[in-house]
Formats: C-alpha cells, structure tokens, sequence
C-alpha cells in the first residue's frame, strides 16, 4: 500500500471544506466545520486546512486552529481530528502529519488531536502497539471529548 501524504488543502477544497469533512472516513463532525474555522479567527486561532491523500486520492481532510504563543511558538489544535476511527488509520495520519510538519509546520512546537476512536480493549492493545502511537515525540493523554 502507498503512503499516506498531508498537504494544504487548495482554494478550490477550503471553498467545499464541509463537504470534504463529510467524506473522512468516521463521518462528519461539526468542530472540523468551515462554521468553527470562522467563529474561532476572532479569538486568535489561524484555521489551517490539512488534506491527506494516497496516490492523489482524498482519503480524508482535517480542519487544525493554529494560536501563537509569545515565546514558544505556533500551537495547532485539532478538535476532532483526523476524522478516522480505527488506530492502523490513526498511524497513517500521525506520521503524515509529522512528515508535512516537518517541511511546512515553522515555529509548530505542539500538535493536539483528538481522532473519533472509540477506547475499548481491542483498541487500547493496538494503540501500545504503535510504534507510531507510541513514539517519544508523542504524549498520549486520556479523556473525554463531548460534543
């Protein structure tokens, strides 16, 4: 299987953003929403537009909020992101992310995500699994998201 790839989402893909978010594989959700991009500009989170792909097809899209941070650096959140759910899907997009940020993420000195996978023990042995998942450049931490 070909590697999965990240780069910037185009005019054309920001203009139908929700309609790509539609298609990631978990389905929809409303924090990767062109409407959420927008509320959160006037309270300093830049939306960044990450599209992943395999041989030039969309395997999904994921919506990020960029907040400066005097001294440190750029902090992306990703409410909801990447829109996968199972944790083979989960690497793919981790290390994508870590490749594109390596090339175009200047001044990026931490990531959150918050993938739709649901925790249950299957779940939890292939995350400890992972070499991705488990790598030191990654901190895991448990919670609970609502929507």
């Amino acid at each position: 299987m070909t590697s999965l790839s990240a780069r910037w989402a185009t005019d054309d893909e920001r203009a139908r953003w929700d309609e790509l978010v539609t298609a990631n594989p978990a389905g929809g959700d409303f924090l990767q929403s062109s409407t959420v991009a927008e509320a959160k500009v006037p309270h300093g989170m830049e939306p960044k537009h990450v599209v992943f792909e395999r041989s030039g097809e969309t395997v999904s899209a994921a919506l990020f909020h960029e907040r400066r941070i005097p001294g440190l650096g750029k902090l992306w959140l990703g409410n909801r992101a990447p829109g996968v759910q199972r944790v083979d899907e989960l690497e793919d997009h981790l290390d994508a992310l870590r490749l594109f940020l390596r090339r175009h993420g200047r001044g990026v000195f931490l990531v959150t995500f918050e993938p739709p996978v649901v925790s249950d023990d299957e779940t939890e042995a292939a995350l400890l699994a992972s070499a991705s998942l488990t790598a030191p450049d990654l901190h895991r931490r448990e919670g609970i998201q609502g929507n």
